[in-house]
């Protein structure tokens, strides 16, 4: 006997018991949560939860159940592992995603256990609620000096951070709650925030639909103009859409905190935009990718055989400084393309990085990830594109990606990103690593650095200055050697000098859940945004047992 399940994207079969088994996983998970927002756990039920999430997929295979495969969620617009909900879900941030079989066997492990955590939970003596509670209060801002934490009883991350030449820090993300003097729309809202260099807070906007909405990048020009690149699943005032997943949008403001623009573009299947950067006469670069065909292209895998793409091109767009497009362009293979990072330097020449899972011309991918950096000239025209990859991989092909991009003052081009192979003269650590390469002016290979621990690594963002100097920020499974991992899943800053010579390592964590998004330098030090489950302090350390994500900004020396 079967059951089957229907949905918007597939039809998949499974048994009575299986349907079953994840009810009861869920309404556990909702209780979990539920009991965590009402009661003050003990720290041990809360921690091993967030173990589990982490060891169990890795365990799970020992014993002759599936795998999880974790590379689902290791590009720079995931959520992470955060939510139980999302181990069944595997959904990026406000991206639907299908319910995989595999994770049935999965979730019921985790429910039997889970259910014990629960009941712990809420037979716990009664309190506040980490991060304000009572209710109605909304999030509050801790910290000050070095850290800064917005704290709610709700799933919020820092997704980017950027820095003026002034010293003013502005952060930005999404958040389910409406912050102080602020309006909350509904599902998730994007928003930024301007502060100044003690973070002290200059002025806050949070905007969104009725839908989920999120801020995934920002940019910051010489007038103090802001700007933003993100994606909603609902609708701007002024804009109607056709979608199966998400639009992209960009936004700007003034010095002050006054919107000046806003654009929402898309294409009847998902499209996202997740990175930004803006030249010296305030036009603005945004980079992601699409399910479909942008206005005038078509996608490269076809059309669709559902309403859902099996397919992703990449995509950057030009704007003017008034928001006008001035040019696109769309390009990918009959597999996936997706750009993660854009930069620009002072001719207004635009550098992309990403990932591909077919051969640009002149390249050919045995298989696997490739990861790719392609320059376009001022009109959007093809430069030049390089198109590298790690070598063999333990278990298959290596999977490469370039996660960001940079520029030092000199012209030559800086890519963070993850790799589950080994480059020429590196060693790997096991699993997935993180890795920096460095490229002259013309895409030539400078040097390539590969790190990471036994288990999963990324280099999720990349900050250079003028001199060279790079600064990476990710995420790791493991402990990064130079620096020891505080809990089951922490960030980390890194930085390099212009030669390659590794100068520091830090970790950015608590004891619970922990995730690095995004770097910024500046004269006044670096600064790391992302989310965390616990209490992140001065220098990145951290402590506390929040069930939800917070936002976190930390400032380390340079």
């Amino acid at each position: 006997m079967s059951m089957i399940l229907r949905s918007s994207w597939s039809i998949r079969v499974y048994s009575p018991s299986q349907v079953i088994g994840v009810g009861i996983v869920l309404m556990v998970l909702i209780g979990y949560e539920f009991c965590q927002q009402l009661f003050s756990p003990t720290s041990w039920p809360s921690y091993l939860v967030s173990s589990l999430v982490i060891l169990l997929p890795k365990w799970l295979p020992l014993v002759g159940w599936p795998s999880f495969p974790t590379s689902n969620l290791d590009h720079k617009g995931a959520q992470g592992y955060h939510a139980f909900i999302n181990a069944a879900y595997l959904e990026t941030a406000l991206r639907p995603a299908r319910l995989r079989r595999p994770f049935i066997p999965i979730l019921a492990a985790m429910g039997c256990v889970m259910l014990t955590a629960t009941l712990v939970a809420c037979g716990g003596d009664g309190g506040g609620g980490n991060g304000g509670s009572g209710g109605g209060d909304g999030p509050a801002a801790s910290g000050g000096g070095d850290n800064l934490q917005i704290r709610s009883p709700f799933d919020d991350y820092g997704n980017a951070v950027t820095v003026d030449a002034s010293g003013n820090v502005y952060i930005a993300g999404h958040i389910a709650e409406a912050l102080p003097g602020q309006t909350y729309a509904g599902g998730t809202d994007a928003f930024v925030q301007k502060l100044d260099g003690s973070f002290t807070e200059s002025w806050t906007s949070q905007f969104g639909t009725e839908n989920n909405d999120s801020v995934d990048a920002v940019a910051v020009d010489g007038s103090g103009n802001v700007y933003l690149a993100g994606r909603t699943i609902g609708e701007f005032p002024g804009y109607t859409t056709e979608y199966f997943g998400s639009d992209a949008f960009v936004r700007s403001y003034d010095a002050s905190g006054t919107e000046r623009w806003t654009t929402q573009f898309g294409t009847e299947y998902a499209t996202v935009a997740q990175s930004i950067a803006v030249d010296g006469s305030g036009n603005v670069y945004v980079g992601g990718y699409t399910e479909g065909g942008l206005p005038g292209f078509e996608n490269a895998g076809g059309a669709p055989l559902g309403p859902v793409s099996e397919w992703n091109d990449a995509f950057v767009r030009k704007y003017d400084p008034d928001g006008t497009e001035v040019w696109t362009q769309q390009f990918g293979h009959e597999r996936h393309d997706e750009i993660l990072g854009v930069a620009v330097d002072g001719s207004g020449s635009v550098y992309v990085s990403g990932y591909t899972d077919a051969s640009f011309e002149g390249y050919s991918n045995p298989g696997g990830r490739d990861a790719f950096v392609r320059k376009y000239d001022p009109d959007g025209n093809v430069v030049w594109t390089r198109q590298f990859g790690s070598g063999s991989a333990a278990g298959g092909q290596p999977n490469d990606k370039g996660l960001d991009i940079a520029l030092d003052g000199s012209g030559n081009i800086y890519v963070a990103g993850s790799t589950t192979g080994v480059f020429d003269g590196e060693n790997s650590g096991g699993g997935n690593d993180g890795f920096v390469r460095k490229m002259d002016p013309n895409g030539e290979h400078v040097w390539t650095r590969q790190f990471g621990g036994e288990d999963s690594d990324t280099a999720d963002a990349i900050s250079v200055d003028g001199g060279g100097t790079v600064f990476v920020a990710g995420n790791t499974e493991s402990s990064i050697p130079g620096a020891d991992g505080a809990g089951v899943e922490d960030g980390f800053a890194k930085s390099f000098d212009a030669n390659g010579g590794d100068r520091w390592t830090r970790t950015v964590g608590t004891r619970r859940v922990d995730g690095a998004r995004d770097i910024a330098q500046g004269s006044g030090g670096v600064y790391v945004i992302g989310g965390t489950e616990g209490e992140i302090g001065p220098g990145g350390a951290g402590k506390g047992d929040a069930i939800d994500s917070d936002v976190f900004v930390v400032r380390l020396s340079r």
